[in-house]
C-alpha cells in the first residue's frame, strides 16, 4: 500500500522533482510532466521507492 501525504510545494529543483513539506518534514519528490509551482499544495506518494507528485492545485 502507498504512503499518501499531502504538503505545499516549497521549491523546484533540476531533472523534473521539487521539495514538499507534508507533516513538518521536507521530501524531495519525482515529478514527470508539468511542474507544480512553490505554493501549490500537492499529493504526494510514496510506493516504496521513494515519494512522487500524484496531484496538485
Amino acid at each position: 500500500m502507498a504512503n499518501e501525504k499531502v504538503g505545499r510545494v516549497l521549491r523546484v529543483l533540476p531533472g523534473q522533482r521539487v521539495v514538499v513539506r507534508v507533516t513538518g518534514q521536507d521530501v524531495t519528490a519525482r515529478c514527470p510532466g508539468i511542474t507544480p509551482r512553490p505554493g501549490a499544495e500537492a499529493l504526494v506518494v510514496n510506493p516504496g521507492q521513494g515519494w512522487w507528485v500524484v496531484s496538485w492545485g
